[in-house]
């Protein structure tokens, strides 16, 4: 069953590894608990996230168990934590900057993971919130959040530039009046 769910699992029971060695598969990198889900959810279909967890804790318990769906292999589990990280977000909020760190610490730049978390950053992050733990977060997301909200601004807003350099210009300069008292 674990076989037909993982790719790594697939190509470590491959007739060949079964031939050779030990036969011991290590996964130093997956604890126990977090394997134990996985194998719940290879047999049921069903990912076991604890109800009583804080929005903190279910977004950094669904990030391992993407990580883990990263390890093996496993694209439905992965794409399954997405969809659940996604209803946690629509449900409750933006991520604490606690989960954005797991994932950028334990995914690769083109994870799909990342690519969603700065797309829904910029949908959903509350502005206040964001400058509050700005600091908080990992200097790629940041520079990731910025580019694609870049992106997002409309070809409309690029051509009226000019009207808004000139009053933006305006809250920048200050009063000649007050110079030219002051000389006297």
């Amino acid at each position: 069953m674990i076989c037909a769910k993982s790719k790594f699992f697939r190509a470590a029971c491959s007739t060949r590894w079964l031939k050779e060695g030990e036969r011991v598969i290590r996964l130093p990198d997956v604890q126990p608990p977090e394997f134990q889900a996985y194998l719940h959810w290879s047999y049921t279909g069903n990912l076991v996230v604890e109800d009583d967890a804080t929005k903190a804790d279910r977004g950094i318990n669904l990030t391992r168990m993407y990580i883990v769906g990263d390890i093996l292999d496993d694209v439905n589990l992965r794409n399954s934590v997405t969809r659940l990280l996604n209803a946690l977000v629509v449900a409750q909020g933006f991520f604490c900057p606690r989960v954005i760190r797991l994932i950028w610490q334990n995914t690769t730049a083109s994870a799909s993971l990342r690519r969603w978390t700065v797309d829904t950053a910029i949908l959903a992050i509350n502005r206040k919130d964001f400058a509050k733990n700005a600091a908080r977060y990992p200097a790629e997301f940041m520079s990731a959040m910025a580019l694609e909200a870049l992106q997002h601004i409309s070809p409309i807003a690029r051509n009226e530039r000019e009207r808004d350099f000139s009053r933006m210009l305006s809250n920048y300069l200050e009063s000649e009046d007050e110079t030219l008292e002051a000389a006297i």
